[in-house]
């Protein structure tokens, strides 16, 4: 196979993506380390929402962005800054959305009314208003970037071979695979939370095209959560979804130090420097750089947290 073209999407809210743990390993350890001919695309909401305590956020979806932060364009674009400088040259396209862009009126199919219980707990967030403009305004996000490809390919006329998926407030603790570790185009390879997907492009339409499948829908439903509707899409276009384990974390931008108490029987000095003692949340595992949180949903990003033999070389990167 000839070296294959790869278009990277970035979708969401900007959270964590100033941070320069997750624009300095985005570039390295995803877009150098898979490989091909490179292609970014960011599709950045300049927002945030309430912080989602153990399965909890308003119910209101006017009282959810209330509780968030908001940045102006220009705000947004100092932000980012550093991002496109450490990105350059390989952005094809940037893309910043407006707050009115994800409404209810906007993201809503009335006839498509959604139903179900969100992890076991005893309601189903993701149905209430506020649940469903998150749930919706991620998937219409994806789509958005979906349609950021398309243009690329009608103006080169050409198409992508390869398609990532993945959110602004990722960490790539280690190299992802190289391209052709993903040999079967008829296979979604994505994270255990649909944190981070790789498809060939046969399949991205369906990987990142989801929201069509809830726009288009005409019957009560009971998938109610980002992952239930994304692997519903893979099948409904035709593919099949493989759990690959991503050494992928989310970073919060909130203090560590409240997420995750530094604890007094710490063993090991060198892990007081870095983290605070492992401690539960809703996304699992939580180690700290300096006082910033980063959350595991996979044994590769659990291992570096707690490895401090494993994280010295990131720590190491991070500091030159």
């Amino acid at each position: 196979m000839t070296t294959p073209r790869v278009a990277h999407c970035v979708a969401g809210l900007i959270r964590s993506l100033p941070h320069p743990l997750v624009h300095r390993s985005l570039r390295r350890n995803l877009v150098d380390a898979f490989g091909g001919t490179p292609f970014l695309f960011l599709l950045l909401k300049p927002w945030d929402v309430a912080p989602k305590r153990a399965g909890y956020f308003p119910s209101s979806a006017a009282e959810d962005l209330a509780q968030g932060v908001h940045w102006s364009d220009a705000q947004a674009r100092a932000l980012l800054k550093p991002v496109l400088a450490e990105l350059h040259p390989l952005v094809a396209s940037v893309r910043l959305l407006n707050a009115s862009e994800d409404t209810p009126s906007r993201l809503f199919n009335s006839r498509c009314p959604i139903q179900g219980r969100h992890y076991g707990l005893s309601s189903g967030v993701y149905t209430t208003k506020a649940g469903l403009v998150r749930l919706l305004g991620q998937a219409a996000a994806y789509d958005g970037c979906l349609h950021m490809i398309e243009a690329s390919e009608r103006a080169n006329g050409t198409r992508f071979d390869f398609v990532t998926r993945s959110r602004p407030d990722l960490a790539y603790l280690a190299p992802v695979r190289a391209w052709n570790a993903f040999p079967d185009p008829r296979v979604a390879y994505i994270h255990d939370r649909d944190w981070f997907v790789v498809a060939h492009r046969a399949l991205a339409d369906a990987a990142l095209g989801s929201f069509a499948l809830y726009k288009n829908c005409t019957t009560r439903r009971t998938e109610e959560t980002p992952e239930e509707w994304l692997r519903l899409s893979i099948r409904e276009g035709g593919g099949t979804v493989r759990i690959a384990d991503f050494p992928v974390g989310l970073v919060g931008t909130q203090r560590c130090s409240d997420v995750c108490p530094l604890q007094a029987n710490t063993t090991n000095a060198s892990f007081v420097e870095y983290f605070h003692n492992e401690c539960k949340s809703i996304s699992g595992f939580v180690g700290c750089f300096g006082d910033t949180p980063v959350h595991c949903r996979s044994r590769p990003c659990t291992h570096l947290l707690a490895s401090a033999r494993q994280r010295a070389p990131l720590v190491a990167w991070l500091r030159s």
